[in-house]
């Protein structure tokens, strides 16, 4: 995954991943003219706040990922008859699938998310890309099998409520990245990952003290940590080798 950016899986015309989500209801209220939005396609993603609905990942008629510029498969040289919107391979027009409401929590969250990335985060973070950079390291570490991890696993878990393996048994045992879990997963630890950077430091450096969190998998393979968080992460866990 880069820059924040879910894969399409390309093998010549076809996509092998669900990088591309929807809101059918966006599609919808888009008449005769459908398009998928850009931010679609970001890892933190979920919830279209404007129509109060959760994003859909693939075609609920066949579970096929979407690809719409394959619409005219078989035909390509006729006339588009339908619009982009239809699903490729079953044709159910993707404007007329069900919606899931979001809860409000969810929306809040995802609303928050947005506005960092339009504002930044706050006076201290002010570039987004900082707060995403984080973000997404904490989540690396909340889906591994490292055993460096289990502290803060079995921390955010509790606090939360809410365990990733729950939604699918596999995560936490075998390498998987960000991108390509399915979406349940991916909204449940982005939410987690949320919650543990929300009002920062305090809450971070209360609950990571509480279970005895060091911070091996906050720093893990992350040579450029921004500034603000590589310092509280040291100041507050670092343990030495000596002690």
């Amino acid at each position: 995954m880069a820059n924040g950016i879910l894969p399409l899986g390309i093998y010549h015309r076809t996509r092998r991943y669900y990088g591309l989500l929807f809101c059918p209801q966006c599609l919808r209220g888009d008449g005769n003219a459908p398009y998928f939005r850009t931010y679609w396609r970001l890892f933190v993603m979920y919830a279209c706040t404007r129509c109060g609905v959760y994003l859909q990942d693939r075609c609920p008629g066949c579970a096929r990922p979407v690809i719409f510029f394959r619409v005219e498969l078989g035909r390509k040289s006729a006339l588009a008859d339908k619009p982009i919107s239809c699903c490729f391979h079953c044709g159910l027009n993707l404007a007329h699938a069900p919606a899931k409401p979001a809860p409000p929590a969810v929306l809040a969250n995802q609303a928050e998310l947005e506005r960092i990335l339009y504002e930044g985060w706050n006076e201290q973070v002010f570039y987004p890309q900082f707060y995403f950079v984080v973000l997404h390291q904490i989540i690396k570490q909340l889906i591994n099998a490292r055993p460096a991890s289990m502290a803060l696993q079995q921390a955010i878990d509790t606090e939360t409520g809410w365990n990733p393996t729950q939604e699918d048994a596999s995560v936490r045992k075998k390498k998987m990245p960000i991108g390509l879990l399915p979406l349940q997963v991916r909204i449940g630890v982005i939410q987690q990952a949320q919650w543990l950077l929300t009002d920062w430091p305090y809450r971070f450096v209360q609950v990571t003290k509480r279970y005895k969190v060091t911070s091996t998998p906050f720093l893990y393979a992350m040579p450029d940590a921004p500034f603000w968080y590589h310092r509280v992460v040291i100041e507050n866990l670092y343990v030495s080798n000596g002690k």
